[in-house]
């Protein structure tokens, strides 16, 4: 939701400005702010240096085991509640713009100092309410002290193993996708048969506050590099003094639409356009793929951790079902309401992963647009971006007129392309791969391809006025030896210059061209010629007899090319018994 304001005018500087103007807007520069952020301070847990929500009596830890070891996906028997104790309360921050904007904030958050002070509206209570595997804290107050302090900041991304602050360390990782015994402690380091104490997972993007010793869940306004409040009277005179355009943030209004039964004329709900209010729903942890079964969340053999995991006998962790361990449905999720710098409304789907959506069979996204989902298909990291065309808070927008059709057609007319060599008994049908890559264009100096034959080992390429032989995997004999030839291959599949074997004729009509077990026929009703063709020479047969009744009969112009079933085309037929080659002309006009 964007933040509004309301603009009140002076009745007497009303009635003047009606007797120059017949109405109003308002306009603005691009913001320059003086804060970065805004974020919710969380909790890190001291022995895995995990990010933790604050709930009920201490702070949340999700395991992939219960309290007997068990491997289950019952979130509420893995679920444990952790002291205070071992928590450095508030070092840790939920922050919704850090993330959908990570490159840029990963040059500054680099463990530097930031001015920090607290926001206005903060949480009445400080901790989680939670519905299920939601999580969230909707009781809010007005608070009047604001006192900043300094604190070193550090970006912590999606699933990173360890990262060093000035002098904290952060985590976002517990334990190996490949490896299924390695795991991360909380509370203590417990190399014991008989822990439960241990997690593992990937957690989402958060940031880490170094020195933090305000409350423990608290809204915070992270400032602009060497911020100072005393120089707000400098940040104002630079701004007066900028030159740059001004956007208008509002309708054209009428001096006659402005209410003016109070005492000052009331202009309401004027878009600043450099604020906006919004939900914001982060999850805080998820599962590894397994690389073997990515997707898999069904636990075959529940017991196998339990069974199997023992510190003092490493051999046993071979024993450990890495399937089944990866296939616990990790997940759960906190929800904030921030003031940011970018509508949050405008993040969306992060389709760039083509290769894990084929896999999962969704792209990456985030609540609301998607369920909260911990099944297997939702082990991947949420969608990080935002739309930045639409998010601009000003009207310096570039609109580019397209034509009034479905689509904008490219045409490859002259495109040749070829699949994977196809490799017998294999799992992958190599005839049906075609790389972006794999393709040869050739120009149009004889009109489109047509049609392509098979001729003993070559293609034959009949174009709409000419037909050229194209060799494949062509190579040349260098020489000869003991085992046989030896041959030079080139590089490329398709050759770049094709032997061209006629530049006149070729044909119109892909019907019309048939392939013997000599040679290659074809009708060219623009040139009216029957042609044939081995691959080596190329002659015209249609001269002398049966030329005149071509140039009596054939009527099809340059420009009806699309046939239609027993109305207009040109078809060959061979009798191989007979050794014959028939030709067929069907040339009703239609008017």
């Amino acid at each position: 939701m964007p933040i509004g304001i309301d603009f009140k005018i002076d009745k007497e500087a009303l009635a003047l400005l009606k007797r120059f103007t017949k109405g109003f807007f308002f306009v603005r520069q691009k913001r320059i702010p003086t804060t970065l952020c805004q974020a919710v301070t969380i909790g890190l847990e001291s022995t895995s240096h995990l990010p933790v929500l604050p709930i009920n009596n201490g702070y949340l830890v999700e395991r992939f085991i219960d309290d007997d070891g068990v491997l289950t996906n019952d979130f509420s028997r893995r679920y444990k509640t952790v002291s205070s104790d071992y928590v450095s309360e508030g070092y840790a921050a939920l922050c919704p713009e850090f993330e959908l904007r990570q490159p840029y904030f990963n040059q500054l958050f680099t463990g530097t100092e930031f001015e920090v002070s607290m926001a206005r509206s903060q949480f009445r209570t400080n901790k989680f309410n939670n519905l299920a595997l939601h999580y969230y804290n909707l009781d809010y107050t007005t608070n009047s002290s604001i006192g900043s302090e300094t604190y070193n900041i550090t970006a912590i991304t999606d699933n990173i193993k360890l990262l060093k602050g000035k002098k904290e360390v952060f985590s976002s990782r517990a334990g190996e996708a490949e490896e299924q015994w390695r795991v991360s402690y909380y509370e203590y380091r417990n190399k014991s048969k008989n822990a439960r104490n241990l997690l593992r997972g990937a957690w989402g993007p958060f940031l880490g506050i170094e020195g933090y010793n305000t409350n423990k869940m608290s809204l915070i306004n992270i400032k602009i590099p060497n911020y100072n409040e005393n120089s707000i009277d400098d940040y104002f005179s630079i701004r007066f003094e900028d030159s740059s355009s001004f956007y208008a943030v509002c309708d054209r209004t009428l001096w006659e639409d402005v209410d003016e039964s109070e005492e000052m004329a009331k202009v309401s709900g004027i878009f600043r356009g450099d604020c906006f209010i919004g939900n914001y729903t982060h999850r805080m942890c998820r599962n590894f793929q397994d690389p073997s079964s990515p997707i898999n969340d069904d636990i075959v053999d529940a017991m196998s951790w339990k069974d199997n995991y023992d510190p003092d006998n490493q051999e046993s962790y071979s024993k450990i079902n890495r399937g089944d361990v990866n296939a616990i449905t990790l997940g759960h999720w906190a929800t904030v309401k921030v003031c940011s710098n970018i509508n949050l409304s405008m993040r969306c789907l992060d389709k760039s992963y083509s290769s894990e959506e084929g896999l999962t069979g969704k792209p990456r996204g985030f609540y609301p647009l998607q369920a909260m989902s911990t099944g297997g298909e939702s082990k991947i990291p949420e969608s990080f971006i935002i739309n930045d065309g639409i998010n601009s808070t000003t009207s310096d927008k570039y609109n580019f007129e397209l034509p009034d059709v479905p689509a904008i057609k490219n045409h490859f007319g002259v495109r040749i392309m070829y699949s994977d060599i196809n490799i017998n008994d294999s799992f992958k049908n190599g005839y049906r791969v075609f790389r972006l890559t794999n393709y040869r264009d050739y120009p149009l100096t004889y009109g489109n391809i047509i049609k392509l034959v098979e001729l003993f080992g070559n293609i034959l390429c009949v174009f709409e006025h000419g037909v050229a032989l194209i060799p494949v995997n062509e190579r040349v004999e260098s020489g000869s030896g003991a085992g046989g030839s030896v041959f030079i291959n080139t590089s490329n599949v398709l050759p770049e210059n094709p032997r061209v074997l006629s530049d006149t004729f070729g044909t119109q009509w892909a019907e019309s061209v048939i392939k013997t077990p000599y040679f290659v026929y074809g009708v060219d009703t623009v040139g009216k010629k029957i042609w044939r063709t081995n691959g080596e020479t190329f002659e015209v047969i249609s001269d002398f007899k049966v030329q005149k009744f071509l140039n009596d009969n054939i009527s099809l112009t340059e420009k009806e090319m699309t046939p239609i079933i027993g109305i207009r085309n040109v078809k060959t037929h061979y009798n191989r018994f007979k050794q014959d080659v028939m030709f067929t002309f069907m040339m009703i006009l239609i008017l």
